[in-house]
Formats: structure tokens, sequence, C-alpha cells
């Protein structure tokens, strides 16, 4: 599976915007739409392009017009309400994701070096 096609099912195959800006995003993001998906190293990087792109979502009030119409039974404000819901998941989601397994967190770090100005 291509990273665009992981990103898409992330989004459940709905096509908020074009697949150059999903691109553009995933770049930005230091990925690539056409590379293969490892959750192991990909992972963070996608959730954060989503998140990009819920929170471009949340930005666009004529889009969010668009989704909240008759058939959905949505108000705009609902909308938005389980638009912000999605974004605190997914970066609760970020956040416990381990940034590198060999780090090591302390509560202990240096307040002085040696080196001076």
């Amino acid at each position: 599976m291509t990273v665009y096609n992981r990103l898409l099912l992330e989004l459940s195959n709905r096509q908020y915007f074009a697949e150059v800006e999903y691109n553009q995003l995933l770049i930005e993001n230091g990925l690539a739409g056409t590379d293969t998906y490892d959750k192991a190293t990909m992972q963070r990087k996608l959730l954060l392009t989503v998140l990009d792109i819920l929170r471009m979502l949340g930005n666009d009030t004529d889009n969010l017009q668009k989704l909240a119409d008759g058939e959905t039974g949505f108000t705009t404000s609902q909308l938005y309400s389980q638009l912000e819901k999605r974004i605190a998941k997914v970066e609760k989601q970020i956040a416990e994701i381990p940034l590198d397994s060999n780090e090591q967190y302390s509560d202990v770090y240096m307040l002085f070096t040696r080196k001076r100005c």
C-alpha cells in the first residue's frame, strides 16, 4: 500500500482536497505519496499530515457548509464540533507514538556547561 493510499484510508477515502494538495502535505511532513507505507517509521508523519488536513478542513467554511447539507443532517456547528473531536483524537494518537526507541527521558538535565561564549 502506498503512503497516499494509506492517507486516504485514514481519511475514510474522502477526497476533501485534490490529490496534488494531499501529496504536497505529505512532502511537507517528510513523506512521498508513491512510497510503500511502513507503519513503524511513517505513522507519526502520516498522522501529522492527517492533522494538517483536518485543520485545513476546519478553516474552510465553504467546505464545511457543503458537508452540512440536507443529506447528512449535520449543521455547520455540529460538523465543526465533530472535527475538533477528531483533531483531539489524532493529537492524542500522535502523542502516544514513541519518538525513538534509543531516547531515554530524565527529570535531570544540564543547566550549565563549561563552554563560554
